[in-house]
């Protein structure tokens, strides 16, 4: 099988729904250091006022992948750096503010990095936006940003009618996050497993680490669905017996081991859900059908059709199934196959009645 390797299993990625992490999120312990005010000193060239009205910790920060793109096809991702923030409104009166007033300063080169909310596809219950709070008032929310890793920066404020950023005296490190930025790509992990145990039956030590998924359950589940819709379209007559069913279903798999190509993109993730992509070419138990059928009928035309009601020359045939398989023409899907992982006790889970995904399986596209 030209299964492609993901190219360290960081690939194309696009498509995906954000929801934050104020708080409830599974994030490496390097992501979920808190941050006041009062804790880091400004050394950045913003301007400071004596009074900002607003007063913030930094509660995590970590980074997802986004398509803010409403066409996957064009597969227009991108890596946020997510920060999670809890403000309180220190002034006396009412303030106004949305997330264009929150930006991140380079210590180094004063450059400012403004807010950054992709188009499409990002957590927008938990986006900070237009808020209002009364005095003593706190929120917590977070704030998107496209920025360099390897910098060091400063959260700045701009008060309502401002022209000038104001800093916060919060320091931000998103060298500090990397392993969230890592992470991303445990859902393309999980679906390489997922496809060497389930597709070629193949060991991959990989799928207890990646996958929720019971393997034996799941080995179960493509097995019945193999039976239901390709070898009872494959057998009319013959009726193997269990142990027949589990050795065509395991012939199956390592043809398809040799012959299928099957390359998945991550397109999103938000570290509760995650979006991939697949281009799939592979056997069709259609095409297969067809070639069988003729091996069948050539069984029973040198025999005189003897033995036809009870399935003999079917029966006489799957010796020759192997060679049936290698000669079968592959299809190889038009659009890629998406599908979408949810994230449960730190592991992938797959969606067994998403058909589409199933169909990858059994052999089930025609085109």
């Amino acid at each position: 099988m030209k299964f492609q390797k993901l190219k360290g299993l960081a690939a194309v990625m696009v498509m995906g729904i954000i929801f934050s992490g104020c708080g409830n999120k599974e994030t490496p312990k390097t992501a979920q250091k808190e941050t006041s005010q009062e804790e880091v000193s400004s050394g950045s060239d913003v301007e400071k006022k004596s009074k900002v009205a607003i007063k913030a910790n930094l509660k995590e920060g970590y980074y997802v992948k986004i398509n803010d793109s409403l066409n996957t096809v064009k597969k227009n991702s991108r890596d946020f750096f997510v920060l999670a923030v809890a403000l309180q409104n220190t002034s006396s009166q009412t303030e106004s503010f949305q997330n264009t007033d929150f930006s991140l300063i380079n210590k180094k080169t004063g450059d400012i990095h403004e807010t950054d909310t992709p188009g499409t596809g990002f957590d927008q219950a938990n986006l900070i936006r237009y808020e209002t709070l009364k005095k003593n008032e706190k929120l917590e929310g977070i704030l998107y940003f496209d920025i360099p890793e390897d910098e060091i920066y400063e959260l700045a404020f701009r008060q309502e009618g401002a022209d000038e950023w104001t800093s916060l005296k919060i320091k931000v490190e998103p060298s500090q996050y990397l392993e969230t930025k890592e992470a991303l790509s445990d859902p393309l992990k999980a679906t390489a497993a997922y496809l060497n145990v389930m597709a070629f039956n193949e060991e991959d030590p990989t799928y207890e680490t990646f996958v929720q998924n019971d393997l034996e359950t799941s080995k179960n589940f493509h097995q019945n669905l193999f039976k239901k819709n390709a070898l009872d379209y494959l057998l009319s007559r013959y009726k193997p017996t269990p142990e027949v069913i589990t050795s065509i279903y395991n012939r199956f798999q390592a043809v398809q081991k040799e012959r299928a190509t099957i390359s998945p993109t991550l397109i999103s993730n938000d570290r509760e859900k995650a979006v991939v992509s697949m281009d799939v070419e592979e056997m069709s138990y259609r095409n297969i059908k067809e070639l069988f059928h003729q091996y069948t009928t050539e069984q029973y035309q040198a025999t005189s059709w003897s033995g036809i009601t009870n399935g003999k020359g079917e029966e006489d045939t799957l010796p020759k199934l192997e060679e049936i398989m290698g000669k079968s023409v592959l299809v190889k899907r038009e659009e890629p196959i998406e599908i979408e992982l949810t994230k449960h006790e730190g592991k992938w889970e797959f969606d067994l009645n998403d058909d589409v995904f199933s169909s990858i399986f059994y052999g089930g596209f025609t085109k």
